[in-house]
């Protein structure tokens, strides 16, 4: 969720949000299956937090063509119950950011640097916090990212624009995001029809979980045991 104006007491700047609510958001994560690992939950979180910012920023885009100032000084944050809601958990919660800057016309360049500059401390406080490097989270950072724009569009009836507008900023050369590696995996189904699958950039570390199974989509799999797991799944 994205509002505007000045903010109350119940929201942190990113940068003390950050410093401040960490363990809160850790332990949120396990209601993810991440388990108790602290390494796991801070994988987890990187990406669901740059989901979230990557919808709010990625729909003021795609829906007007603006874009907004999302430094981590300025824009507020707190992490919020959602309104009861059918078919939602009980005590889900979603970020809700709130900028004291007004939208302006953007471009898909602004849109990234803004995205980058807002994520500094998230990659500073989990990889001291956590050991995790600072080019895996950026990774991670960017699956939340491309996958939000992507959901985004979906929603607008814009998927295609979307896609590209998430793969001009997360494929960016120079960007901390860039993987360099195939973000979309297209498969054709028994029935003819084109499947297209969101390959991971960064490893979640799901596999250290539970019973230890890679995702359908793990960067840490072959391209070819991939493609026979999501052909499984196309049917």
């Amino acid at each position: 969720m994205l509002s505007f104006g000045s903010a109350d007491a119940s929201f942190r700047t990113v940068v003390i949000a950050w410093a401040e609510w960490l363990d809160d958001w850790l332990a949120y994560q396990k209601n993810f299956g991440t388990g108790p690992d602290e390494r796991i939950q801070a994988a987890h979180l990187m990406t669901f937090y740059a989901h979230h910012l990557g919808a709010v920023a990625g729909h003021l885009f795609l829906a007007s063509g603006d874009a907004v100032d999302f430094s981590p000084e300025s824009l507020h944050v707190r992490f919020e119950v959602f309104d009861p809601m059918e078919g939602r958990p009980e005590a889900a919660r979603r970020f809700h950011f709130r900028s004291i800057h007004s939208a302006a016309p953007g471009s898909e360049d602004a849109l990234h640097d803004n995205l980058v500059h807002s994520l500094l401390p998230a990659v500073e406080v989990l990889g001291r916090r956590c050991g995790l490097s600072a080019g895996s989270l950026w990774r991670l950072a960017s699956d939340g990212i491309f996958g939000a724009l992507v959901d985004v569009g979906r929603a607008l009836n814009e998927e295609d624009r979307a896609t590209t507008v998430g793969l001009a900023i997360v494929e960016k050369q120079g960007s901390p995001f860039r993987s360099g590696a195939p973000r979309l995996e297209r498969i054709v189904g028994c029935d003819g029809g084109e499947r297209v699958y969101r390959i991971r950039s960064g490893c979640c570390l799901a596999y250290r979980a539970g019973e230890g199974r890679h995702c359908d989509v793990c960067v840490l799999l072959s391209p070819e045991e991939r493609r026979r797991r999501l052909a499984a799944l196309a049917g």
